[in-house]
């Protein structure tokens, strides 16, 4: 068919637009599979994402149970709420280390030296079944050991004591003669820092309270004998020291650590005239507070501080 000029031009125009680039459909390629090696890296960087994003959770939960825990303990029931609701949340974590077994352990450490037996069982109880069937057996372990040691230690207050071994020079301790008597049993050790650092406070409080029938007992917890004798020789140290003569039974190992649960030193034990624990944990100010509920005003001696230093820091 013959067209007019300008017809068979416009024709001709279309039929090169029509096979410009980009004008025909686009036809759908097939994605490319990856490889071996490009989908083994891909399931690592996927891995090691959700590894950062549970460490960063668990350390937010972490942040949330030291931020509140201060408050916790000075009677704020939300703050207490808010920390023990992220201890559950950061228990409930996946892959829980040593870690956040400390973060656990700290809370329960603190609320015993503050006296919230309550709480501090609670928390280590719930250690011990969070970390049960944890896949690294030394964990579950010191959870299980820990939540023992627990009921051991606090499972004596308000009942009777009754002290039984051989002091450093081989004699037996007499535990008739603290009848009707304040006595402090302390464990303690003399390579312990926090120990050292308590024994003025100790001594000066025995010098104050010992006419009025304050007596303390110490447990030592040393290996050497020597270095014991000579430690308490040097600082003068008035009161009798049980230590056993049993190498195996020494340091950490002593008989009454075990009996008592002790598992961190200093620990002290505060009985009454009546032979019953009344606290634990007791030392610096704690103590002096608690001696003169018991006993009155302390004695004056000579080097007795003044009425400034025995206020609360």
């Amino acid at each position: 068919m013959n067209l007019p000029v300008p017809l068979r031009l416009l024709a001709l125009l279309l039929a090169c637009c029509m096979l410009l680039p980009g004008t025909l459909p686009a036809q759908q390629e097939e994605p490319k599979q990856p490889s071996p090696a490009q989908a083994k890296e891909k399931d690592k960087e996927e891995k090691e994402d959700a590894q950062k994003a549970a460490a960063l959770k668990k350390a937010a939960l972490a942040r949330k149970v030291f931020q509140n825990l201060q408050k916790a303990f000075q009677g704020d029931a939300k703050a207490a709420q808010a920390m023990n609701d992220a201890l559950d949340e950061l228990f409930k974590q996946p892959n829980l280390s040593l870690r956040e077994l400390r973060v656990g352990m700290l809370v329960a450490q603190i609320s015993e030296i503050r006296g919230d037996h309550v709480r501090a069982l609670e928390v280590y109880k719930k250690l011990e079944a969070t970390f049960a069937n944890h896949p690294d057996k030394r964990l579950a372990t010191l959870a299980k050991n820990m939540h023992e040691a627990a009921k051991k230690r606090l499972g004596i207050l308000g009942k009777p004591l009754v002290l039984e071994g051989t002091l450093v020079d081989g004699t037996k301790l007499d535990w008739n003669q603290y009848k009707n008597k304040v006595v402090l049993v302390d464990f303690w050790a003399t390579w312990c820092g926090p120990c050292r650092r308590e024994l003025p406070n100790v001594l000066k409080l025995y010098k104050q309270y010992h006419n009025k029938g304050f007596e303390v007992v110490g447990v030592s917890l040393d290996t050497d004998k020597e270095a014991l004798e000579k430690f308490i020789e040097e600082n003068e140290i008035p009161w009798p020291n049980l230590f056993n003569h049993a190498e195996d039974n020494r340091g950490w190992n002593h008989p009454l650590a075990e009996q008592l649960g002790v598992t961190g030193i200093p620990h002290t034990i505060l009985i009454g005239k009546d032979g019953k624990v009344l606290a634990l944990a007791v030392r610096g100010q704690r103590l002096a507070k608690k001696l003169e509920e018991l006993l009155g005003s302390p004695e004056q001696t000579e080097d007795s501080p003044s009425q400034d230093e025995n206020k609360d820091e």
